[in-house]
C-alpha cells in the first residue's frame, strides 16, 4: 500500500446555519497512520443551539459558554489544516462551513486541497448506507462516540485509509483519475467545491423540467441525482424536501427507477409494508443494489446532513 499523508476533518454546528460552529475535529495523518487527533470546542455566535442539534451531537450552551469564538481560536487551528489535504465525510456540509464561517468572521481562508471520503467510499464499495457510523461498522471500523469532532474526524481517516487501499491507488492524483472526481480547494481566497472529471457526452442530465438552470448549485450532494422518497417525514413535508432537490438541480422522481441514485427513508406506516417489514420501493432499492447497481438509502436526517441544511429547527 502507498503511503498517504493528510488532515480528516468535522464539523459540529450549533443550529441549523452552517456557520454556526461549536465544534472542529481534525486526526493527522502521516505515512498512512494516524499521529494525532484533537478537537476544539467553539463558542457560536450568541452561544445559541437549536435542540434538534443538540440531539445529535450532545454539545449545550453550557459546554461553549466559556469557550473562545471561532476568530479567538483559529490562529490555533489554522496550522493544522494550511497547505494540507484535507479530507471530510460530506464536504458538501464541512468545507462550506468552514468557509461561510471564516467569511461571516472576515478570516481569510486557508489553502488547501481537499476530497471527501463519503464519495469516495461510493465509488470504493458496494452497499446501502454511507453515512459514518453505518460504513464504519460495514468495514469493521471502531466508532468510539457519534456525533463529537475529534471521534468523527477519526473515523473519516479511517474510512479514507481503508478506501484508499481497496483502491489501490499510490497518490491522491491517482486517485482522482480511478474514480473520476477532481478535488475541491480554497485558494486565495477562492473556493472551488470537489466535481467529477467526467465529461457530459452521451450523459442525461437528472434534473427537474421546472427548475430554474441559474439556480443550480454543483457542489451540492445531490446535484444531478435522481432521488426517491418513502415514508411520512418527521420534519418537514416531503414537497418542501423533493423542491430542495429540483431548485439545485437534482431530480426528485415519483416511483422506482433503476435509475435511482439515492432513496430517502421516513416513517413507513404498517399498511404500506410487505410480509419482510419494508416497503416496495426499500425492496426493490436493496434488489438494485444486490443485482450490481448503485443507489444509497439515507434517512431524513442524513438528508439534511447531506444539503448541510436543516428544513426548520
Amino acid at each position: 500500500m502507498a503511503s498517504f499523508s493528510f488532515v480528516a476533518l468535522d464539523i459540529e454546528t450549533a443550529t441549523g446555519k452552517r456557520s454556526s460552529i461549536c465544534e472542529i475535529g481534525i486526526a493527522v495523518v502521516k505515512d498512512s497512520e494516524i499521529k494525532e487527533s484533537k478537537s476544539w470546542l467553539i463558542k457560536p455566535d450568541g452561544n445559541v443551539y437549536w435542540n434538534r442539534n443538540i440531539g445529535i451531537h450532545g454539545i449545550t450552551p453550557s459546554d461553549t459558554q466559556d469557550k473562545p469564538t471561532l476568530a479567538e481560536v483559529w490562529k490555533e487551528i489554522q496550522p493544522y489544516i494550511e497547505n494540507q489535504t484535507i479530507v471530510a465525510h460530506n464536504t458538501a456540509f464541512d468545507m462550506f462551513a468552514i468557509a461561510e464561517a471564516l467569511t461571516k468572521n472576515n478570516i481569510p481562508l486557508p489553502n488547501l486541497n481537499y476530497f471527501c471520503s463519503l464519495r469516495v467510499a461510493q465509488k470504493a464499495f458496494s452497499l446501502l448506507k454511507y453515512s459514518l457510523e453505518p460504513l464504519c461498522k460495514s468495514l469493521g471500523i471502531p466508532f468510539e462516540q457519534i456525533h463529537r469532532a475529534e471521534s468523527d474526524a477519526d473515523a473519516c481517516a479511517k474510512v479514507m485509509l481503508k478506501c484508499l487501499d481497496k483502491l489501490q491507488v499510490d497518490s491522491f492524483e491517482g486517485l482522482e483519475h480511478k474514480i473520476n472526481i477532481r478535488h475541491g480547494f480554497y485558494n486565495g481566497g477562492l473556493h472551488n467545491g470537489q466535481k467529477s472529471i467526467a465529461t457530459n457526452i452521451g450523459k442525461t442530465k437528472k434534473y427537474s423540467n421546472t427548475a430554474n438552470p441559474d439556480n443550480f448549485d454543483e457542489d451540492n450532494y445531490f446535484y444531478g441525482k435522481e432521488v426517491l422518497f418513502t415514508g411520512e417525514m418527521k420534519y418537514g413535508n416531503r414537497e418542501k424536501m423533493r423542491a430542495l432537490i429540483d431548485n439545485i438541480g437534482g431530480h426528485s422522481i415519483d416511483s422506482f427507477k433503476k435509475s435511482v441514485d439515492i432513496l430517502v427513508e421516513g416513517v413507513q406506516k404498517a399498511s404500506n409494508l410487505t410480509t419482510d417489514g419494508k416497503s416496495s420501493k426499500q425492496i426493490k432499492c436493496e434488489e438494485l443494489l444486490a443485482n450490481g447497481g448503485s443507489v444509497e438509502i439515507l434517512s431524513e436526517d442524513e438528508f439534511y446532513e447531506r444539503f448541510g441544511i436543516w428544513d426548520e429547527q
